[in-house]
């Protein structure tokens, strides 16, 4: 299912734009950058794609970009919402980058771990700078131009490191659920989730989760690995001597969770969620299995492994 979802989200993002640039509100471009903005030694460069939305913008006005993340370019903000509503009422020319590795925007062959040395946020913030000056002295015609940065996620980060390291190239920043601090045991986010499972859905909805993964747990611990590869539809059969392979197992299902409670963006997935796990009364774990079931009963088996949850 992650497999099947990552290229759902994929395709979800790409009629998107498609949409919007058949309908004249985008436009794609590509920027050449180095692969290597810190060796003079190294002149490879690879095309950074990006989009741009002029339609309401003045001549020479301001700059406003969305910075890209951790996927293909996203192009939502470009056509609504408040940073839209605010480029309107500004004159904005409004951009969104992709970035480096995600996407087209690949500055190596393959994702291969040798070829990952420029996949790092310094690279990324230095592709951030020179493309706004190319933008401000080329697209804009205004080497003076304003420029204001919004992101989510790692995208938000990024927005905010360069503020810190690139004061000189922006105005402003405007960050939602930005990943500033990086955290190596976090298990806040897992207490929200849990928090909102209990408040849009119930206290009973929460417990079936909590317990069945509890057990989930503790069978992988006791070594029950054929019962939970088979219940659960694996594709590779869960290796239990191996704690990444366990974790790897649990996470999967807590990711299975996250998306279901968050894909339709408002509280009603929630409420779906629970509804489907409420209809098994036998217990917490054959609540858990008949609605992952459900949740992959398109998929001839799940890969849950920790190979395929790199690989995504």
């Amino acid at each position: 299912m992650k497999e099947f979802r990552s290229l759902l989200l994929v395709a979800l993002a790409a009629t998107i734009v498609l949409s919007d640039v058949a309908h004249g509100f985008l436009r794609e471009a590509w920027f050449e950058t180095r692969v290597d903005h810190f060796n003079p030694r190294n002149q490879d460069k690879f095309a950074m794609r990006y989009y741009i939305n002029d339609e309401h913008a003045y001549a020479r006005g301001p700059i406003f970009v969305v910075v890209g993340a951790a996927g293909p370019v996203q192009t939502r903000w470009l056509t609504e919402g408040l940073f839209y509503d605010t480029a309107y009422l500004e004159g904005a020319y409004l951009f969104a980058n992709e970035l480096r590795y995600f996407g087209y925007s690949l500055p190596v062959e393959n994702a291969e771990t040798e070829n990952l040395d420029f996949l790092n946020a310094d690279q990324a913030l230095a592709d951030l700078a020179e493309w706004i000056t190319y933008l401000r002295l080329t697209y804009v015609n205004n080497p003076n131009a304003k420029v204001i940065l919004m992101g989510t996620a790692y995208g938000g980060a990024l927005a905010t490191w360069f503020r810190q390291k690139y004061p000189h190239l922006v105005s402003g920043v405007w960050v939602s659920s930005g990943a500033i601090e990086a955290d190596f045991a976090f298990p806040r986010y897992n207490v929200a989730l849990g928090e909102s499972i209990r408040q849009y859905g119930s206290d009973a909805c929460y417990s079936t989760i909590w317990s069945g993964f509890r057990v989930a747990q503790n069978m992988a611990h006791l070594g029950f690995a054929d019962l939970l590869s088979t219940e659960f539809h694996l594709c590779e059969p869960l290796d239990t001597d191996s704690e990444l392979e366990v974790h790897a197992f649990l996470l999967g299902l807590r990711d299975d969770i996250e998306f279901e409670m968050l894909h339709l963006r408002n509280i009603n997935s929630i409420r779906e969620m629970c509804e489907d796990l409420e209809q098994q009364r036998d217990s917490s774990l054959n609540a858990l299995i008949d609605w992952f079931a459900r949740e992959h009963q398109y998929e001839q088996c799940v890969h849950l492994n920790f190979d395929s949850y790199m690989a995504r």
